[in-house]
C-alpha cells in the first residue's frame, strides 16, 4: 500500500508517493495518515457498511444471521451468541440469550463476552447486560473516558483514554486486576480467564489465569499492532502482517499456518482462529469441531468428545471481508459489496504556539489515536490518548508540539 503525502507551505505545494514509509495493517490497527506541520494525508480504509456471514456451530442459532441485516459497521462473537452494530447506532443480537435492551440507541462500540455484552454509547456511557453472577455487568459508576471494551467468561475490561485499564466482575485468577504500573495501553482483549494489553511501543502485557501458558508472552515479541485473547490461547499480529500464537495447543490452535502472511485482523475462538488478509479473504486454523459432552470443559480430559461443525471451513467464495470474529465454535465475517471505501483527507492542520491540531473523519465503533515521530527514518511513534470515533469529523490535538519538525499520523483500532 503506497502512502501519498500532501505538503503545503507558504509558497508551494507538491505531491509525493513513497512506498518505503511505514505501512500498517488496515483493521484493528490502521495507518490513516501522517502530518508534518503543514503536511497532511489520510486514508480511511475499511470504512464501509456491510452484511454478516456466519458459519460453524449453530446449535443455539449463533450463526443464523437475521434476514435483511444490512448496514453493519462492526461485529462481535460471544461464547454462544453474536452481535452486530449498525450504522444507525442500533445493536442486533442472535444466538443464546440474544435480547437487546429496548432503550439502547446511539451505540458506537460493542463487545460480546461470555454470556454478557458490553457497549458504549455516543455520550461515552458504558452499558452491560446478560449474565451477572459475578458482577460482570455492574459497570463502575465513575467509569469515564472509555475508548475500548472487552469481556471474558465472567469479567469485563475497559480501556481509558489515558492508557489505563479498569476491570470488574470475577477476579478469581486476578483477571480484573491490571498489572501494577500498566500504562500507555492502546488495545485490550480478554480470553476466558486472561487478558492481553497492547502498549503504544508495540509490546504485549498479559495477566490472569496462566494454567496452559496463555499469559506467557514470547520473549522479544515486539512490533505488535493487534492482539486477540482467545479461549485458552493468545494471538498477536505484527506490523509485517505475520501472526504469533501461544498458550493451549490441544487441537492445533497455536499452530499458525507456515505460509500465512499479509494479515490485517484476527479473531480467536475457544479452539480455533481466523485471520483476515489484506486481499479480503479469510484463513482459519485449529479445531474444526465443537464439544459434544461436558467432559470437554476440563482441560486435556481424554473423555472429551468433539463433533465436526466446520468453524474453520471458510465459505466458498467469501471475499471482500473487512472484519472477522470468533465465538466458542462459530465464526463471523463482515463483508462489503467490494466498492472501494471512501478516503478522508486530514484537514485543517495548524500550529498555534506549541499546539498542533488537525481534523479527520472518524467512524462510530472505532478508537483513534494521534501519534507523532521526530523522523520518518526508523521512526519512534509516540501515542497521544486514544479517542472514540464520532461518526463524523473530529479534532485531534497535540498540546505539547515543541519540535520544529514533527511528523504525525492517525491510527484506528
Amino acid at each position: 500500500m503506497n502512502q501519498t503525502f500532501i505538503r503545503s507551505t507558504l509558497d508551494q505545494s507538491c505531491i509525493h508517493s513513497n512506498s518505503s514509509l511505514p505501512v500498517f495493517p488496515v483493521s484493528k490497527s490502521l495507518l490513516l495518515g501522517a502530518v508534518l506541520f503543514g503536511f497532511a494525508f489520510a486514508f480511511e480504509g475499511n470504512a464501509q457498511q456491510g452484511t454478516v456471514v456466519g458459519w460453524g456451530d449453530n446449535r443455539i442459532g449463533q450463526v443464523n444471521v437475521p434476514p435483511g441485516l444490512t448496514n453493519v459497521v462492526a461485529i462481535s462473537a460471544g461464547e454462544w451468541h453474536s452481535l452486530a452494530l449498525k450504522a444507525d447506532g442500533t445493536v442486533v443480537a442472535w444466538g443464546a440469550d440474544h435480547g437487546v435492551p429496548s432503550d439502547l440507541t446511539n451505540v458506537v462500540m460493542i463487545a460480546a463476552a461470555g454470556f454478557h455484552n458490553l457497549v458504549m454509547t455516543a455520550d461515552g456511557t458504558v452499558r452491560a447486560w446478560g449474565q451477572n453472577d459475578h458482577g460482570q455487568c455492574e459497570v463502575p459508576p465513575d467509569l469515564t473516558n472509555v475508548v475500548a471494551l472487552t469481556g471474558g467468561w465472567t469479567h469485563s475490561l475497559a480501556l481509558k483514554s489515558d492508557g489505563t485499564v479498569v476491570g470488574w466482575g470475577r477476579s478469581s485468577e486476578g483477571q480484573t486486576t491490571s498489572p501494577e504500573g500498566l500504562t500507555d495501553v492502546v488495545a485490550i482483549d480478554s480470553g476466558e480467564y486472561h487478558n492481553l494489553a497492547l502498549k503504544s511501543d508495540g509490546t504485549v502485557v498479559a495477566w490472569g489465569w496462566n494454567g496452559v501458558g496463555q499469559t506467557d508472552v514470547p520473549p522479544g515479541l515486539t512490533n505488535v499492532v493487534a492482539i486477540d485473547a482467545s479461549g485458552l490461547h493468545s494471538l498477536a499480529l505484527k506490523a509485517d502482517g505475520t501472526v504469533v500464537a501461544w498458550g493451549f495447543n490441544e487441537v492445533g490452535q497455536i499452530d499458525v499456518p507456515a505460509d500465512l502472511s499479509n494479515v490485517v485482523a484476527l479473531g480467536g475462538g475457544l479452539e480455533h482462529n481466523l485471520a483476515l488478509k489484506s486481499d479480503g479473504t479469510v484463513v482459519g486454523w485449529g479445531s474444526n469441531a465443537a464439544w459434544a459432552n461436558d467432559e470437554c470443559q476440563f482441560v486435556g480430559n481424554p473423555d472429551c468428545v468433539r463433533e465436526p461443525v466446520g468453524q474453520i471451513n471458510i465459505p466458498v467464495g467469501l471475499s471482500n471481508v473487512v472484519a472477522v470474529a470468533a465465538g466458542n465454535f462459530h465464526s463471523l465475517a463482515l463483508k462489503t459489496d467490494g466498492t472501494p471505501p471512501p478516503s478522508s483527507v486530514l484537514s485543517k492542520p495548524q500550529r498555534v504556539g506549541n499546539t498542533f491540531s488537525c481534523s479527520a473523519h472518524t467512524r462510530s465503533g472505532r478508537a483513534y489515536v494521534l501519534q507523532y515521530s521526530e523522523s520518518l527514518v526508523n521512526p519512534n511513534w509516540i501515542s497521544l490518548p486514544l479517542v472514540p470515533g464520532t461518526g463524523g469529523e473530529r479534532l485531534f490535538i497535540d498540546s505539547n508540539a515543541g519540535s520544529a519538525e514533527r511528523y504525525y499520523r492517525i491510527r484506528r483500532w
